[in-house]
């Protein structure tokens, strides 16, 4: 089920508190990806008539958001996300609203990370239209043994295209860049098992050049392009961006930062088109089966 995301107070989520119970799965104010099953795809739903995103623009912004937790957040948010049809965001959580002018419109899916007694945060994915399919995959941070979330979502295109969009949360707290490497190569399954257009956004915590090697091979990989910046305000550690936003099968109309005094990190947001044309063969597979 995917529901229409109208904003929710801290005493509607705490029944998300124990997302493990089958009766806190689901709300009526928000979709939570169920985990990804190893070695299959997302099972999605057949074509139907209804709202699909336009193959000729789509914008999406994306940004970590500190957990909402600086004073000015939710009107960074608002000027980062006017006009998107999707919305990325790291650290979001359950306990403080999101939904900010215009964003009441937005359908909702929530993939849980960090948990506490009081807090639980992971990624969120904002779309104009309800995603086809969506499941999450979980990481541990080796040190802290707490989970770094990555949620997969797909969604029709109005050329009859299937997006597949994936929102990351990198793990960070690594002497090396092995744990990251094997996040991607999770994350590449399903870009491998997908032949339609994608993006892959989010906080990489790529910080290290054999970070930034790990990305850089999995683009390699799978044919990804990285959407660049005139006016580049990502932040950066020894010169080695955090935040990337990825695409195969796009085509960049417009790109630009935000700098955030909200934040630890600065927002992206991006124009794309569409580029390649649905595989007829692919769609009616889709459409007999109903999955990836």
């Amino acid at each position: 089920m995917t529901t229409r995301f109208t904003g929710f107070s801290l005493t509607a989520s705490l029944a998300f508190a124990c997302l493990q119970a089958p009766a806190a799965a689901e709300s009526d104010l928000l979709s939570v990806a169920p985990a990804c099953v190893p070695g299959a795809g997302i099972s999605v739903a057949p074509r139907q008539a209804g709202p699909q995103l336009r193959h000729d623009h789509i914008r999406l912004a994306n940004w970590n958001i500190k957990k909402s937790s600086e004073i000015g957040w939710d009107q960074d948010l608002s000027v980062l996300t006017q006009e998107a049809d999707l919305i990325l965001l790291q650290e979001a959580t359950l306990e403080r609203p999101v939904a900010v002018n215009g964003l009441e419109a937005h359908f909702g899916i929530f993939a849980a990370g960090y948990r506490t007694d009081t807090l639980t945060s992971g990624v969120m994915t904002l779309s104009r239209v309800p995603a086809a399919g969506k499941c999450a995959l979980s990481h541990r941070e080796p040190w802290l043994r707490t989970p770094k979330a990555t949620a997969i979502t797909h969604f029709p295109v109005d050329n009859g295209n299937n997006l597949l969009v994936i929102n990351l949360h990198g793990v960070n707290f690594t002497f090396t860049a092995r744990p990251l490497q094997q996040q991607l190569a999770d994350i590449g399954t399903h870009i491998e098992q997908h032949q339609g257009p994608l993006i892959l956004a989010g906080d990489f915590n790529t910080w290290s050049d054999a970070r930034q090697a790990e990305l850089g091979s999995l683009m390699s990989n799978y044919g990804l392009d990285s959407v660049t910046f005139t006016d580049d305000q990502r932040i950066t550690v020894l010169d080695n961006p955090l935040d990337h936003i990825l695409t195969r099968g796009l085509t960049v109309i417009s790109s630009h930062t935000l700098a955030t005094g909200s934040s630890d990190h600065n927002g992206l947001v991006v124009t794309l088109s569409a580029t390649v044309q649905p595989d007829p063969g692919q769609n009616q597979a889709l459409a007999a089966t109903g999955s990836e």
